[in-house]
């Protein structure tokens, strides 16, 4: 195939699929793979459209009832803006 020497593979260390992702930099945050969450879940009322200033100009940003425009990362977490909105599982 064309191009195919330009190509590697990459394998995870790990046997099976990773369910969650963790960084040094954020170690007291862990975060689910979206392909882990295997319950239906709510459609959210609102969608904050988060550090609009660093998208580039051709993206498409969703306007309207529902969608909250921001141009900088909010000041508040992703917990704290499910536990504002009654969203934390038990």
């Amino acid at each position: 195939m064309r191009g195919e020497r330009h190509l590697d593979r990459y394998h995870a260390l790990i046997r099976g699929s990773a369910l969650r992702l963790w960084d040094p930099s954020w170690p007291e945050l862990v975060y689910p793979h979206a392909s882990a969450i295997d319950t239906p879940l709510p459609k959210p009322k609102v969608v904050v459209e988060a550090a609009l200033a660093y998208a580039p100009a051709w993206v498409d940003m969703p306007k309207g009832s529902g969608h909250v425009p921001s141009q900088e990362w909010p000041a508040e977490s992703l917990e704290e803006w499910h536990e504002r909105h009654g969203l934390l599982s038990p």
